[in-house]
């Protein structure tokens, strides 16, 4: 059958809109496992018919009672093949290998307290790196990319421009010694926009949180409740915080039900679109906790998840009770807290099957890297919708479990995005990863004569004749994200 909501089949796309339910599962789904703890208590603290369950010692297992759960369960269930046991048979030509999860909680993962993060701090990518590496695949010309790497170069820790078009065109001609226009200046912020992650290069939190609203209102625009969210944003922001959702309806002249589905649209938007990405040893060692860890079994990667900070919920018996003997308000009142008590549960329980079933899929689809022992040049080409064509999950869901995720090796802490790669045909005809292509070019620069160092035209000729048809634009390109000086910088070292 084929899954839908927040998924689709690898042959029809679904426009569904976005439900309150549906928006709380993809913020689940895309929450780093250390922080999920934070929204479960979160919910503990707004509703009291969701509690914890402390009976048994599996803390990881999550729960709905049997006679009150809501249809939403067995929907999602059925929909995302969500069953208690599931199984994953992967073949990669003579290389077999399973993956089996017994349940959400029970494939536990083990080495979360012993692991040391910092021991790999060189792979984390910062957020210039991550957006650089978009920046070398996109066919835009020479003087344009430098303008959008000059872009990239005033955007903060939290992704952020620090400076207006104004200010980098007259740092640019103080700095680099030539013109440009604000207009230019302007058409390289907006690519630059457009990158992941989504919000990136804004000048403000009104900006950020408008620009991600108007991509929804792209892929959704007859839905009501993200005009209103814009409205809100745009002109009513401060209201959010202080929780005057009276005043937004009358302001709006929206009822309280549409101004709270707006709101929760807005609250699963992210306010800081760089903090997630590496800026520093400090940073990164106290924000990166694996989601995942790849363990060797028989010489073949299994896949483990971290499931340590997801505590065990069910409803509250007293609740569930009360709906045996309550009338009128008092009843609805309950039961609006029961409903979404076991939503909450059944929202909760799609996170791990989900994220299991993608990073499974990424194993198995980088399997030569993963047996390698992480050598980069064993990644082919990957992008999101090979991963999406694999698993039946729509790309959207695929590039939010990427984002902000990061896997456990015998090799180092790595993100997910270090496995979707952009390729190229070689002379073959035969795609080839761009880190094929790079360390490559690494290789030819490291063995020139650094009297007479290569042009980048030299360059061309000389990866051309190893098969890789690539522009000198490109070759630039793949200098600047290595670091590599032009040959007159490399012969003058």
């Amino acid at each position: 059958m084929a899954k839908t909501g927040i998924v689709t089949s690898q042959t029809q796309k679904l426009t569904t809109k976005i439900t309150p339910q549906q928006i709380q599962i993809i913020k689940f789904i895309e929450t780093p496992v250390a922080e999920i703890d934070a929204l479960i208590n979160k919910e503990l603290e707004e509703n009291p018919a969701l509690d914890l369950n402390n009976s048994e010692t599996d803390n990881a297992e999550v729960e709905v009672s049997d006679d009150n759960a809501s249809d939403n369960e067995e929907e999602w269930k059925e929909n995302n093949n969500s069953d208690e046991d599931m199984e994953y048979n992967y073949s990669d030509d003579d290389n077999d290998y399973d993956y089996d999860y017994d349940g959400v909680g029970n494939q536990r993962y083990n080495g979360a307290n012993d692991v040391d993060y910092m021991r790999n701090i060189s792979s984390q990518p910062s957020l210039r790196d991550f957006l650089l590496d978009q920046l070398s695949t996109a066919d835009i010309p020479e003087n344009q990319y430098k303008l959008c790497q000059y872009v990239v170069d005033n955007i903060d820790e939290n992704g952020f421009l620090n400076r207006s078009p104004e200010q980098m065109r007259d740092d640019i001609a103080i700095t680099e010694g030539y013109l440009v226009s604000e207009m230019e200046v302007n058409e390289a912020v907006n690519i630059v926009r457009h990158l992941d992650p989504v919000g990136v290069a804004s000048y403000s939190l009104k900006d950020c949180l408008i620009f991600q609203l108007e991509v929804l209102k792209d892929k959704d625009p007859d839905n009501k409740y993200i005009d209103i969210a814009i409205d809100i944003v745009d002109k009513y922001l401060s209201l959010i915080e202080s929780n005057k959702y009276n005043s937004l309806s009358n302001n709006l002249n929206a009822s309280r039900a549409d101004i709270e589905k707006a709101v929760d649209i807005i609250k699963s938007l992210n306010a800081k679109p760089g903090a997630n990405y590496a800026v520093g040893v400090e940073s990164i060692a106290r924000t990166i906790t694996p989601d995942f860890q790849i363990v060797d079994v028989d010489g073949k990667p299994k896949v483990v998840l971290n499931n340590s900070f997801i505590p065990k919920l069910r409803v509250d018996s007293k609740y569930t009770e009360m709906l045996d003997y309550l009338k009128g308000s008092d009843l609805d009142d309950v039961k609006k807290y029961v409903d979404k008590a076991n939503n909450f549960i059944v929202a909760l329980k799609q996170r791990n099957p989900t994220l299991f079933t993608i990073m499974n899929a990424i194993v198995d689809y980088q399997y030569d890297y993963f047996t390698s022992g992480g050598d980069d040049t064993k990644l082919k080409p990957m992008r999101l919708r090979d991963i999406a064509a694999k698993t039946g999950f729509d790309e959207s869901i695929i590039s939010r479990v990427n984002n902000n995720k990061y896997v456990d090796t015998d090799w180092g802490v790595i993100p997910l995005k270090h496995f979707f790669v952009d390729g190229m045909e070689n002379a073959e005809g035969v795609e080839v990863s761009k880190n094929e292509i790079r360390y490559a070019l690494k290789q030819i620069i490291d063995n020139e004569d650094k009297t007479n160092p290569f042009t980048d035209d030299e360059l061309v000729t000389l990866l051309q004749k190893k098969g890789f048809n690539i522009a000198r634009r490109t070759v630039a390109k793949y200098r600047g994200i290595l670091s590599i000086p032009t040959a007159k910088e490399r012969m003058m070292l």
